[in-house]
């Protein structure tokens, strides 16, 4: 009995520009993510250990009639302004985007999920007071 193959999910790809160009959706997130780990006071993106490979699993896009709608989700550094931060982080993201692949944004959404304590004077006091 021959065995049935199962398919492959093909990755999802963009076709969004007049000449054919067609630009895999993870592209457009490692695009992303690299701009907002620009930003000062980003500690990470994404909720994965820092420095790791897949910080682009931290972004995710949509694309809504020809512009992208941007979710960016990151981690800031203790004592830093976070409105601050995630306007510079919106501002950064859109910019890298629209420069680099020619897509106009629409949205970038920022999420903050967690606060860094890592090498603030207050954390390593709190650390060892007991």
């Amino acid at each position: 009995m021959a065995e049935k193959k199962v398919a492959k999910p093909v990755k999802e790809t963009v076709d969004y520009t007049d000449d054919g160009v067609r630009i895999s959706n993870d592209v457009i997130c490692v695009v992303g993510a690299l701009a907002a780990t620009e930003v000062d006071g980003v500690y990470n993106v994404g909720s994965g250990p820092k420095g790791k490979k897949n910080i682009y699993k931290g972004v995710k896009v949509k694309l809504q009639d020809n512009s992208a709608v941007c979710d960016v989700s990151i981690s800031v550094k203790f004592g830093e302004n976070i409105k601050e931060v995630a306007g510079n982080v919106q501002k950064n993201v859109k910019r890298s985007i629209e420069s680099m692949l020619g897509l106009k944004v629409n949205i970038v959404n920022v999420h903050v999920i967690g606060v860094d304590f890592e090498g603030s004077a207050g954390a390593k006091t709190a650390v060892t007071m007991k």
